[in-house]
């Protein structure tokens, strides 16, 4: 036939003549078992008598017996059993650690379905007494929280994957890193990735918390998983099915932290960052995020609790690129600032400023007390090779305030083109700076007046003409405080 009519238009009939439409079969059709196969011509005609036409099977059995074959009632029970037939198999995650607690379901065209199972301790879930010759398909769920294994490591892995830096080991982790159940790993994944670490939201909208594939699934190196096998079908079954396994991928996930494994031997050094409270006389505080040590940051994330009736301003970038995208800012009985960064390149810049928070005080007289939450996001830090520590962040610049003044330590540090020297003064002041080299010779020595509250002083490496281990001393009126810093240029 052509394709000059619509469907409505075309007759379908088991031979040429198009009112031939009906088959018709009995029991003596069938053999001894009741069943048998045929095979059959399906012919499509159009208005104009062009037609064309496929060979199929049809399968037919009489599963309640009503050509009242001879079912051998003397040996009644082993032949009832002889009817029925069990499905069963096992849930394992890439690990190959079993996983309890996944809902099986077995679904089937009868009312009675679908059937559900619950994987137990090992794993394994079953369905037992079925009907032979019947068609099943099976299906696992699990119910979990979004944010299980998930942390900004993941958010680092699918961005190297995507820039070419380091590819995904598995396609198992392709598919945990299609987040937004795409087909595709992209930048979308890692911008709603990020999302959920930073508990903007607490689901993906478009996948459930695990994905399924068929254990007997696989494929060549260089293919895409996608799509793959997410249930397990079984036709006319005959006998016991006994390996529908599946493999468990938690949407997210791409390391792997969410399995027993990876939380049994969970041992991990700390690694400190600090922070800076300068409280600002016309009411704004800035809150400097530190890098106190020398490690390479390939990403953190954190959450601050910050109590003193604050509303937030902004962020600004320092030592590293962040915007609003690697934040979350919520005003709840205190003021909670969550952070997940990362960039294309690792922060290399050793100890120093990273960012800043600004906030504004509602009252004035108000002292901002900063704290380290371990709710929603677990402190981290990741290294230049992915390994993860423990974080944690100490206030900085306590030891070095005197009486009307404070000196807080210059950033960054060490810098190479240009740091700032931070103070506060209780009242307006005539404030000298001196920068000594190791010998002790004096290679810079500026006086200045500046007003009470934050001050900044501004360095270039150019003005001081020396690098290696420095020293700096900021003295006014009796107070004296000298700090050590390290120039690179």
């Amino acid at each position: 036939y052509d394709n000059c009519y619509t469907s409505t238009d075309l007759v379908a009939s088991f031979t040429t003549d198009v009112t031939d439409t009906f088959r018709t079969f009995r029991c003596d059709d069938l053999d001894e078992d009741g069943r048998d196969t045929f095979e059959l011509r399906m012919y499509v005609t159009d208005p104009s008598d062009n037609f064309e036409y496929c060979t199929t099977t049809i399968i037919i059995q009489d599963n309640n017996n009503y050509c009242n074959r001879d079912t051998g009632e003397e040996g009644g029970e082993e032949e009832e059993e002889a009817q029925s037939v069990a499905v069963s198999g096992h849930v394992f995650n890439e690990q190959h650690e079993m996983m309890d607690g996944v809902e099986i379901m077995l679904m089937n065209d009868s009312p009675e379905y679908p059937l559900m199972s619950t994987t137990d301790n090992d794993g394994t879930y079953a369905f037992q007494e079925l009907k032979m010759y019947e068609d099943f398909s099976v299906e696992p769920h699990k119910s979990d929280d979004y944010r299980t294994g998930v942390s900004t490591l993941d958010v680092v892995l699918i961005q190297r994957h995507i820039l070419g830096i380091q590819d995904l080991q598995s396609h198992y982790q392709q598919i945990a890193a299609d987040v937004n159940n795409s087909g595709s790993v992209s930048a979308s994944d890692i911008i709603q990735l990020r999302k959920l670490v930073l508990g903007i939201i607490d689901e993906l909208p478009s996948t459930e918390p695990w994905r399924f594939v068929d254990a007997a699934q696989s494929w060549d190196a260089d293919d895409s998983p996608f799509p793959f096998k997410e249930m397990q079908e079984v036709y006319n079954i005959e006998k016991d099915q006994k390996d529908l396994d599946f493999i468990g991928i938690k949407v997210g996930d791409i390391n792997g932290s969410a399995s027993q494994n990876a939380r049994d031997i969970e041992t991990r050094s700390i690694y400190s960052m600090g922070y800076k409270v300068l409280d600002q006389l016309d009411g704004r505080v800035e809150i400097q995020i530190v890098n106190t040590g020398e490690m390479d940051l390939e990403g953190f994330q954190f959450e601050l609790n910050i109590d003193g009736d604050l509303t937030y301003e902004a962020t600004t970038s320092s030592g590293i690129e962040i915007n609003s995208s690697h934040l979350s800012v919520l005003s709840e009985d205190a003021l909670k600032v969550r952070v997940s960064w990362n960039d294309v390149e690792e922060y290399g810049g050793g100890a120093g400023h990273l960012f800043s928070i600004h906030l504004r005080k509602q009252d004035v007289n108000s002292t901002p007390q900063v704290t380290l939450q371990n709710e929603v996001i677990k402190p981290e830090v990741y290294d230049g090779y992915l390994e993860t520590r423990n974080l944690d962040i100490v206030e900085l610049g306590k030891e070095v305030e005197v009486s009307g003044m404070i000196v807080f330590q210059n950033a960054p540090n060490p810098f190479n083109q240009s740091t700032t020297i931070s103070f506060a003064l209780e009242q307006d002041r005539e404030v000298t700076l001196r920068v000594y080299d190791l010998s002790g010779k004096v290679i810079y020595n500026r006086t200045r007046n500046y007003a009470a509250g934050f001050q900044e002083w501004p360095l270039d490496a150019d003005q001081l003409n020396a690098h290696g281990i420095l020293y700096y001393q900021v003295e006014s009126g009796s107070q004296l405080v000298t700090k050590k810093m390290i120039s690179l240029k």
